[in-house]
């Protein structure tokens, strides 16, 4: 099968493109607060670039907006959460989930090492999950 090719489609290649823009944004701005602000920053940029701008930069901006939108989704925003309480809400996702906080911790530092996690972090890893547990109970 040495002559196959393997061809995307469009909406692949976006998911493909916006995976990649999260994991870059995750790794940027680590942190779930201001999360609804940011998404309307974005969605303003896109309004933007739908009147002004090439395609590409509509691309750009439309998969900004899209990730923002995952990032409250998966990860929450923090910047709200007693407006939240105060409305006897239920919490965003992430907001009560030390083990989701605890893999997106750890996929920044793996991509900020460029591999794996290792042992030799335990310490960290350790200090990390006393701090997560003082906020889960």
């Amino acid at each position: 099968m040495s002559g196959d090719t393997f061809t995307l489609t469009a909406e692949e290649e976006l998911l493909i493109d916006i995976s990649t823009e999260l994991r870059r944004a995750r790794e940027k701005f680590p942190r779930s607060r201001l999360t609804m602000v940011a998404l309307t920053e974005e969605v303003g940029e896109l309004s933007k670039a739908l009147m002004d701008e090439p395609l590409a930069n509509v691309r750009a901006e439309a998969i900004q907006v899209a990730v923002m939108a995952m990032r409250i989704v998966l990860d929450g925003d923090r910047s709200i959460d007693q407006i939240r309480r105060d409305h006897n809400l239920d919490p965003l996702a992430g907001e009560t989930d030390p083990i989701r906080e605890i893999r997106s911790t750890i996929t920044t530092l793996e991509m900020a090492m460029g591999a794996p996690a290792r042992s030799h972090d335990l310490g960290y890893w350790i200090d990390k999950l006393k701090s997560l547990a003082g906020r889960a109970q």
